[in-house]
């Protein structure tokens, strides 16, 4: 429908990639009409759209893209806004979407993850953004030289859930509730 199409186009404006966007719309007349049109099955939209604050993952293995994003999606307070495979990828989508985090490898084909933090440390809009070497390095030298190119901290692979959650508390305030035991208790981490 017309109003699903012009959904898509604001998700894409904002930065959000969508394959298929399930709506549904009622009282709907036509494109040349006006009149009221209800649409149902916005919570999707809202989800992706309503968000504080918004991650670019980039990563040319596909598992940790996607361990990543797993780990990030438990929270309402944090979108996974896109992933790239290469640094010059992550420099391309990083000026459009003007992420608020950047989660980065180092190691990547056609620009590495340090080249491309220094590229991105060049634009004057994303100077703000904050951006997490994550490396299997186990070499102090690299961890240096990914804060010497501008990232502002390291992830070590392999990660935790936890290692990432207190990244994102750590750059963006974000809380997450951890359970404690099998009586349901919940704790706040700070």
């Amino acid at each position: 429908t017309p109003v699903g199409m012009a959904l898509q186009e604001t998700l894409s404006y904002c930065g959000v990639t969508s394959d298929h966007i399930a709506i549904r719309t009622s009282s709907y007349t036509g494109v040349d009409q006006r009149g009221h049109v209800a649409v149902h099955g916005l919570n999707y939209i809202i989800k992706k759209i309503c968000h504080d604050d918004r991650v670019l993952i980039v990563d040319d293995s596909a598992f940790f893209r996607r361990r990543i994003r797993e780990h990030l999606e438990t929270t309402s307070e944090v979108l996974v806004a896109g992933e790239a495979t290469n640094g010059r990828e992550a420099v391309e989508k990083a000026r459009h979407m003007q992420p608020d985090v950047i989660l980065t490898d180092l190691i990547m084909p056609v620009m590495t993850g340090i080249e491309a933090v220094q590229e991105i440390r060049q634009i004057p809009e994303l100077q703000h953004v904050c951006i997490i070497a994550v490396s299997a390095s186990v070499f102090d030298m690299d961890q240096q030289q990914s804060k010497l190119a501008g990232c502002d901290d390291f992830l070590r692979k392999p990660f935790r859930e936890t290692d990432i959650f207190g990244l994102m508390h750590k750059h963006l305030g974000v809380k997450y509730v951890y359970e404690v035991d099998q009586n349901s208790k919940l704790e706040t981490r700070n």
